[in-house]
């Protein structure tokens, strides 16, 4: 489970023009995974030691989580790799993730749905993950 920091990225009247349609709202929740109050399995890049990429990764599927009152479940769309993905993987990034890990700390994705007691997010919002500022 990680904090993240989510940018909403909302379309107003369904209209296709990005630049004009979209504005931002800043929260910060806990993202766990997506779905209303069982997660669906979902398919993740995971490595469970640091080391070349190609040897310590594996595509695997996740098993369901339970979405509590306070998570919001979020399907990512697009992902990035980036060189500090990399590093994190390879273990010379200055910070090191504990092992397992889930590759990846970028991306967009939309708000599959959210506990309960979260307000400030409806299903269908775009986000933006990132990692919680130190």
């Amino acid at each position: 489970m990680a904090t993240l920091r989510l940018v909403t990225l909302r379309l107003l009247n369904g209209s296709s023009s990005l630049s004009r349609c979209l504005f931002p709202r800043t929260q910060i929740f806990t993202v766990r995974a997506f779905s209303a109050a069982m997660s669906p399995p979902s398919t993740a890049v995971v490595y469970d030691q640091h080391g070349p990429p190609d040897s310590v990764t594996r595509v695997t599927e996740l098993p369901p989580v339970e979405i509590k009152e306070n998570d919001v479940c979020v399907r990512m769309l697009a992902a990035p790799i980036n060189p500090s993905d990399i590093n994190r993987i390879e273990g010379v990034y200055p910070v090191r993730p504990p092992v397992p890990a889930v590759g990846g700390y970028e991306g967009v994705g939309v708000v599959h749905s959210m506990g309960a007691a979260v307000k400030n997010f409806s299903p269908g919002d775009w986000v933006i993950p990132s990692p919680p500022s130190s």
